[in-house]
């Protein structure tokens, strides 16, 4: 039986490093993706719907393989942070994220070219923030 090509939609170091963990070694392709396309209020179906933008995006370029698009979001008080553009945005965030709790919502989209199917799916970890000094950000 052949394995199929298993492509990472994505240049995540670290998602690059966990599937390797799990024994997969990926063909990364960065999807490209303009994120800025995609509004939605609830963080759950957002990520979803990138995921799985991503995937579809770079599965264009391959015949038979699997395909597999992720995207995470923090949803905070009503609000929702993707990643930081830059150092002092993210200084910004942490200084006003402090000592409290959000939910980071990660999508995964997983294409098989080879039977035309995908799976959607989202979950969600409650992450704690430390209520650390300026000094310390």
């Amino acid at each position: 039986m052949d394995v199929p090509t298993f492509v990472l939609a994505s240049a995540s170091s670290a998602r690059r490093r966990l599937l390797q963990t799990a024994g997969i070694e990926p063909v990364v392709c960065q999807s490209n993706f303009d994120e800025s396309q995609v509004q939605h209020p609830e963080p759950a179906t957002l990520v979803q719907i990138l995921a799985e933008q991503k995937a579809k995006t770079v599965a264009d370029q391959f015949s038979d393989a699997l395909v597999l698009g992720c995207d995470s979001v923090l949803s905070m008080e009503g609000g929702i942070y993707g990643k930081p553009p830059n150092p002092s945005e993210a200084i910004a965030r942490w200084q006003q994220m402090r000592g409290t709790t959000g939910e980071l919502y990660t999508g995964h989209a997983l294409i098989d070219l080879s039977r035309n199917k995908t799976i959607v799916r989202c979950g969600v970890t409650r992450v704690y923030f430390a209520n650390v000094s300026d000094r310390a950000i």
